[in-house]
């Protein structure tokens, strides 16, 4: 946080200077200064406090950064000043979103083992292979392709977020004229499906891309850290 100084002139005659945590004519006042002789006196005063308070931000930041060790399975950096990652999420590759606990969590960290990790490589491989078939399933059109829209002849909801009432369908070549009409699809099947399978190909070649990573990160593990009980404290070793 950055601290501006503001000095002031008291009744009395003498100086003040405050310390803000906003710019000039913002924020709020964290420490104010004993009424001075002059302004230069004021104004150094808090140039002082500021300083101090700047060193000591820097230790309570290099203190939790300490405490930081890196997740196993998604490499974050998190506390682990129990002995064990904190509780986290992690990213899943190729889509985006998060789920809301990271399996590295509560676990060791990477600078301690990589068990956790070499359990994630054998599900994400597991869950490439299961990829793979869907994506064929679907090129060969034996798995319909599932889709749900906003159904806008019902009214929209009174409540967030406002929307119709969705319906979902499985989507086969009998079926895409009368659903495309509907719903205002522009493609024809083929170009639907085609669009389908760029997006399962992108899903496939990201979890791939990352299973070389994390197999990368395990082939070049090696243990930098023991966790101390009787300090409850990380050491290099």
């Amino acid at each position: 946080m950055g601290y501006s100084i503001e000095t002031s002139k008291t009744k009395s005659g003498k100086f003040v200077a405050s310390v803000k945590t906003g710019a000039y004519g913002r924020g709020y006042a964290v420490y104010t200064s004993d009424a001075k002789d002059t302004v230069q006196e004021a104004y150094k005063d808090a140039v002082d406090w500021r300083a101090e308070r700047a060193a000591a931000n820097v230790k309570i930041k290099t203190a939790r950064l300490e405490a930081t060790m890196t997740c196993q399975c998604c490499a974050g950096k998190y506390l682990a000043n129990t002995g064990k990652m904190a509780h986290h999420g992690y990213q899943r590759p190729g889509n985006g979103w998060q789920t809301a606990s990271c399996i590295g969590a509560r676990e060791l960290p990477f600078e301690v083992s990589r068990d956790r990790l070499g359990e994630l490589i054998v599900n994400l491989e597991a869950q490439a292979v299961r990829m793979i078939e869907f994506r064929n399933e679907i090129a060969t059109e034996a798995t319909p392709i599932h889709r749900t829209f906003e159904d806008r002849s019902k009214p929209k909801a009174i409540v967030y977020p406002y929307k119709c009432p969705t319906v979902s369908f499985d989507i086969t070549r009998d079926n895409y004229a009368d659903i495309a009409l509907k719903h205002q699809l522009y493609d024809d099947f083929d170009g639907f499906l085609a669009k389908e399978l760029r997006t399962l190909n992108y899903q496939i070649k990201s979890i791939q891309d990352y299973i070389i990573e994390c197999k990368a990160r395990y082939a070049g593990w090696s243990q930098t850290h023991e966790w101390n009980k009787k300090a409850k404290e990380w050491k290099i070793i």
